[in-house]
């Protein structure tokens, strides 16, 4: 429970630091972003160790809330807080995006895709016939 409560607080603020230090502005070019990248290329590789950090403590979140909810579908007890700690990624990602919108979209894209990929139903319904 400690560590879902670590990767949301983590999550959070690796993307506030992503959206603040990786400004896109509008309408998106690719020699605008060379430009972040070429004239400050520490802020810019600082941004993407947060971006990555920060993706992967959601998609931790994001597969843990997919298989506790398949849990719940199969009758199986569960924590109310350890889902609701799971969860908690929706109000993260809501305040990302008022903060930064496409950002956030890139943000979840990545977060959403890799924590699915993680996914491991197999492994809980393993865990079903042991006891």
């Amino acid at each position: 429970m400690l560590m879902k409560l670590i990767s949301l607080f983590t999550g959070f603020l690796c993307g506030y630091v992503f959206i603040r230090w990786i400004p896109i502005e509008s309408p998106v070019t690719l020699s605008g972003i060379l430009n972040n990248l070429i004239f400050d290329p520490l802020k810019f590789i600082a941004a993407m160790v947060c971006f990555f950090v920060g993706f992967i403590c959601n998609a931790f979140l994001i597969r843990s809330a997919i298989e506790q909810t398949y849990l719940i579908f199969k009758k199986n007890k569960v924590s109310f807080l350890d889902i609701a700690l799971s969860y908690g990624i929706l109000p993260s990602f809501y305040l990302l995006f008022n903060m930064g919108y496409w950002q956030s979209l890139i943000y979840l894209c990545f977060a959403v895709i890799y924590g699915m990929i993680s996914i491991d139903l197999k492994r809980n319904s393993v865990i079903e016939l042991n006891r």
